[in-house]
C-alpha cells in the first residue's frame, strides 16, 4: 500500500509543535501558531477538491471537519493565552506548555483519520486523550486537576478496553495484526468461534472507545472536563475529539459485518444511542453552568450519532452529516461561553446574568447557537437529525424512533428553562471584534453545513457512508 500525503497532514502540527518547542518568544510562537492554522485551512481546501493518496472516502470525511475546526480553534486560543498574560494569569513558560501540548493535540486528532491502520488509529485516539489531559487541568485549580485527573482514569482504563476490542475484532474477522493498511478481513469462511470473538470484540470496543466519545454509561468523566478545560479546548474536545472516538468505533463495526453480520452491532448501538440520550435529557434541567449544560448535550449529539449508525442507510448518512452540524453548533456554544467566562469570571448563575445585556453579540449568538444545538430548523442539526429519525423509520424501528423523538423534545425542554435565567437581566458591558470573529464563523457554519456540506461533498458522504456500513473501499 503507498501512503500518501494525507499520511503526513498531522506533521503541521507536530512541526509547530517542534518550532514551539525552540523558542520562547509570545510573538515567534504566536507567528508559529497562525502559519499552523493557514496550513491546515490550505489542508482542507486540498481535501476538499482533490483526491488525497492514503485516505479513503470515510477517512476524508473525518479529516476535512478536523482541518477546518482545529485551524480555527488556533486564533481562539491565541486570544485565550492574551487575555491570561494580560490579567497576570499565565507567565511565558504556561503559555509555552499550552501550545505545545495544543498542537501535539491537533496532531493527534488529524492522524486518527489519517493513519491507515486499525491500531494506528486506536494509538491516535490515545494521544489525543494523553494531550487533552494535560490542557483540561491547564488552570491548575482543584477542580480542573480533579477533572483531569478523572478524565485520565476512565478514558485511560477505556483505552485498554478498545485495545483489547480492536485486537479481537481484528483476529475474529481474519485481519492479519502486521497489515498497514484498513482492509475489511480476509474471507475464509465464518466460525462459530470467530463469530463469538467480534462479538466480544464488539462489546470492548463500544466500551473502550465510547469512553472516548463520552456515550453512556462510560460518560462520566465529560461534564467535568469539559466544564473545567479553558474554552478553546473544551470545544475542541467536544467538536473534534469525540467524533475521533466515533470514528475509530465504524472502522470496527463495519470491519465485523462481514463475520457478525449487520442486526447485532446495529441492536448495540442503538441501545447506547437511545440511553446517551435518556442521559442527557434527565441531566440537563439540572446544570446551571453553561459548559456544564453544553457537555451534556455533547454526550446526547453522540448518542444521536450512535443512533443513526445503528438505523444504517439512510440513518448512517444523518449520522455522518451530524458530525459536522453539531461540532460547528457546539463550537459556537463554547466559544460563547469562553467569552461570557472572560467577562464575568464565572459561567453559572448566579454570578452570571443578563448576557444579552452586557453581550448582546455574544448574547445573541449563545441564543442562536443553542437553537441550533437542540436542532430547531433552519440549523444543520434540524437536517442531520431529521435524516437520523428518517432512518429508524426506514429500517422499521418505529418504538426506538419514538422514544429518541420524546427524549429530543424533552432536551429542547431542558435548554427552555435553563438559558434564560443566563441571558436575561440588567447589564452593560462592552464586547471586543477579536472575540467575535470566531464565533460568527462557527454560528455561520452552524446555520449552513447542513445543507451546504450534503451539497458541496455528496460523493464522499455517500462513499463514507458505504464505507461506514462495511461496503468495501473507497
Amino acid at each position: 500500500m503507498s501512503i500518501g500525503i494525507g499520511t503526513f497532514i498531522p506533521c503541521v502540527s507536530l512541526a509547530a509543535l517542534l518550532a514551539t518547542l525552540l523558542t520562547r518568544r509570545w510573538e515567534t510562537m504566536r507567528g508559529i501558531a497562525w502559519g499552523s492554522a493557514v496550513l491546515l485551512w490550505l489542508s482542507s481546501a486540498l481535501a476538499a477538491t482533490h483526491h488525497v493518496p492514503g485516505w479513503d472516502a470515510l477517512a476524508r470525511w473525518y479529516e476535512l471537519l478536523v482541518t477546518i475546526l482545529a485551524g480555527l480553534s488556533i486564533p481562539v486560543s491565541l486570544q485565550y493565552l492574551h487575555g491570561r498574560q494580560v490579567k497576570g494569569e499565565s507567565s511565558a513558560g504556561d503559555t509555552r506548555r499550552y501550545l505545545l501540548l495544543y498542537h501535539g493535540f491537533l496532531a493527534s486528532l488529524l492522524a486518527v483519520g489519517s493513519l491507515p491502520n486499525y491500531f494506528g488509529i486506536w494509538a491516535a485516539v490515545e494521544a489525543t486523550t494523553l494531550t487533552s489531559v494535560f490542557l483540561v487541568a491547564f488552570s491548575g485549580t482543584h477542580a480542573a486537576v480533579e477533572a483531569a485527573w478523572k478524565y485520565a482514569m476512565v478514558a485511560g482504563i477505556g483505552g485498554l478496553v478498545a485495545l483489547a476490542g480492536t485486537t479481537a475484532v481484528l483476529v475474529g474477522t481474519g485481519t492479519p495484526l502486521n497489515d498497514w493498511s484498513l482492509g475489511l478481513g480476509v474471507d475464509t469462511g465464518v466460525t462459530l468461534a470467530m463469530r463469538s470473538l467480534v462479538q466480544l470484540g464488539l462489546v470492548l470496543a463500544v466500551v473502550g472507545f465510547g469512553s472516548k466519545a463520552g456515550l453512556v454509561p462510560f460518560h462520566t468523566w465529560l461534564p467535568d472536563a469539559h466544564s473545567q478545560g479553558p474554552p478553546p479546548v473544551s470545544a475542541t474536545l467536544s467538536a473534534l475529539k469525540l467524533v475521533g472516538g466515533i470514528y475509530a468505533l465504524l472502522r470496527l463495526v463495519a470491519l465485523s459485518r462481514s463475520v457478525v453480520g449487520v442486526a447485532w452491532p446495529h441492536t448495540l448501538l442503538i441501545l447506547t444511542g437511545i440511553l446517551s440520550l435518556a442521559v442527557a435529557a434527565f441531566a440537563l434541567p439540572g446544570q446551571r453552568d453553561l459548559k456544564r449544560m453544553f457537555a451534556y448535550s455533547s454526550i446526547e449529539h453522540m448518542g444521536v450519532i450512535a443512533l443513526g449508525a445503528g438505523f444504517g442507510g439512510i440513518g448512517l448518512l444523518g449520522a455522518l452529516l451530524h458530525m459536522w452540524t453539531h461540532a460547528f453548533s457546539k463550537t459556537t456554544l463554547f466559544y460563547g461561553a469562553g467569552n461570557v467566562q472572560e467577562q464575568y469570571h464565572a459561567t453559572a448563575t448566579p454570578e452570571v446574568r443578563g448576557i444579552l445585556a452586557t453581550m448582546p453579540m455574544t448574547g445573541s449568538a449563545l441564543a442562536a447557537g443553542s437553537l441550533a444545538i437542540v436542532g430547531l430548523p433552519p440549523f444543520g442539526v434540524f437536517w442531520s437529525e431529521w435524516l437520523v429519525l428518517l432512518g429508524g423509520v426506514e429500517s422499521g424501528h418505529l418504538i426506538w424512533v419514538a422514544i429518541a423523538t420524546a427524549l429530543l423534545v424533552a432536551i429542547v425542554i431542558g435548554f427552555a428553562l435553563r438559558l434564560p435565567p443566563l441571558l436575561l437581566g440588567n447589564g452593560w458591558g462592552r464586547e471586543t471584534a477579536r472575540r467575535l470573529w470566531p464565533l460568527g464563523i462557527a454560528l455561520a457554519g452552524a446555520l449552513v453545513v447542513g445543507l451546504a456540506v450534503p451539497a458541496a461533498f455528496h460523493g464522499i458522504w455517500i462513499r463514507a457512508a458505504q464505507l461506514a456500513a462495511g461496503g468495501g473501499v473507497g
